[in-house]
């Protein structure tokens, strides 16, 4: 995770700035920010990784983000989180558009945006906050008129809080 994710530096340790960094979380995205979620194993039990929408690019758009512990990559948990949330994005929340950035030597996470149909746009070089300094960042989009083709937009999704009650999506702001 580190070599391809700057922010995992400096991750809260002490149980004070754990809950800060929730606090920080939540409030952002009551402010139609960032909306960061967990990815569970399918007997709920297991932590294994991360999704969530990051309002970091322009227009009526949405950037989704994930991480999955190395130890449970290649079991389909980031295409099926990146499917639920690419779903969300245009039928709940009514975005023209969604993206997802990586590092071009990240190739497990490129698997994901390829499996589910979006488009390769471009590498941007030196863009993202890399350990060592800047790093090139690699674009996939996807437009609603492109999903409404897709077969994941058929997919079932259930959402649930973290004491399992059923999640009402919000509208962005």
């Amino acid at each position: 995770m580190l070599p391809y994710m700057a922010w995992a530096e400096v991750q809260p340790t002490s149980l004070e700035e754990r809950i800060d960094f929730l606090r920080i979380a939540i409030a952002n995205y009551h402010l139609g920010k960032d909306a960061m979620m967990a990815i569970w194993d399918k007997t709920e039990t297991t932590f294994i990784g991360s999704t969530g929408y990051h309002d970091r690019v322009k227009g009526n758009a949405t950037e989704i983000g994930y991480w999955i512990d190395v130890r449970q990559t290649g079991k389909g948990y980031a295409t099926e989180a990146v499917a639920a949330l690419t779903k969300v994005a245009f039928e709940v929340e009514g975005w023209d558009r969604v993206e997802i950035h990586h590092v071009p030597e990240n190739e497990v996470s490129a698997k994901v945006p390829l499996k589910l149909g979006y488009t390769y746009e471009a590498t941007l070089k030196l863009r993202l906050p890399m350990q060592g300094g800047p790093g090139d960042e690699m674009i996939w989009s996807l437009f609603k008129q492109e999903y409404e083709q897709l077969p994941i937009k058929e997919m079932p999704i259930k959402a649930f809080d973290a004491i399992g009650r059923k999640i009402a999506l919000r509208k962005h702001y």
